[in-house]
């Protein structure tokens, strides 16, 4: 993986008739120290975030 690409997913969590649905909010770097940069395309209406590792993505079979 090269260091530009994002390493993990900011997923906004909103729970409705006790369904959980996930929205992709953003994208976070992990620092060379420890820690991490978050880069949020929007805001949450709610204070429930989870950072997902970026899955892999598979070409389709022909």
């Amino acid at each position: 993986m090269s260091p530009s690409k994002p390493k993990f997913n900011v997923v906004a969590v909103k729970t409705v008739n006790e369904k959980d649905y996930f929205t992709r909010i953003g994208v976070a770097f992990p620092l060379e120290h420890g820690g991490f940069n978050v880069l949020l395309d929007a805001l949450p209406t709610n204070a429930r975030l989870l950072v997902l590792p970026e899955r892999e993505r598979t070409e389709p079979a022909e």
